[in-house]
């Protein structure tokens, strides 16, 4: 078996491995759920409030439209 890897791969070198896969690990599924709804959430307050913003927008220019 042995044999037959270092004759497809070549000898085994010592050192850093420099390949980089992309794979989908369990953890690095976890990661990316955990990211996905922290955005969502983000999300959903940010439009909250712009939606806040914009009433007190309209209140500030009803305020001065009738100079209350």
């Amino acid at each position: 078996m042995e044999q037959t890897f270092q004759s497809i791969f070549g000898k085994e070198k010592l050192g850093r491995v420099r390949y980089y896969r992309k794979t989908m690990t369990s953890s690095t599924f976890k990661k990316k759920e955990k990211t996905v709804a922290i955005r969502k959430e983000h999300a959903n307050e940010m439009s909250g409030m712009t939606k806040k913003n914009e009433d007190l927008e309209a209140r500030i220019k009803f305020m001065v439209n009738n100079q209350i």
